[in-house]
């Protein structure tokens, strides 16, 4: 049987996209959305820019790594974060993350025999929206 992957639109250039890329764009997304800010899904995303700025005293860092977890197991059927780390941040605000966990292609149809390890690393930047780079192990 064939896997069913997930397919959408890219929202930089307007191309299809599916799989794990699509899978990418959506925690994205959902990591660079604040709480409230999604009219008709008020808890949609996370509270993370709320933390850019701050100095990264030890539980600013783990507010970032729970909330960053709770918003994308939330929201993202697909992904299951199995480790998360604060990459780098800098003068500007911006904080990088590394994810690793695994995906499951068909995770959103209920579906967790699938499973592949993979990572992404996610820029979430004070002012505009973040960016997201993907990657694979």
């Amino acid at each position: 049987m064939a896997i069913r992957y997930r397919t959408g639109v890219d929202q930089r250039s307007g191309r299809p996209l599916s799989g794990w890329a699509h899978c990418v764009q959506s925690i994205g997304v959902i990591l660079t959305t604040s709480v409230g800010e999604c009219v008709m899904a008020l808890d949609f995303g996370a509270k993370l820019v709320s933390h850019l700025g701050n100095n990264l005293v030890p539980p600013i860092v783990l507010a970032i790594y729970t909330d960053a977890t709770d918003a994308v197991h939330r929201e993202e059927p697909e992904f299951r974060i199995v480790r998360l780390q604060l990459v780098k941040a800098d003068r500007t605000g911006s904080l990088h993350l590394g994810m690793w966990g695994d995906y499951y292609p068909e995770g959103r149809l209920g579906n967790y025999d699938l499973v592949e390890p993979r990572d992404g690393y996610f820029v979430l930047k004070a002012g505009e929206a973040g960016g997201a780079r993907i990657g694979a192990s």
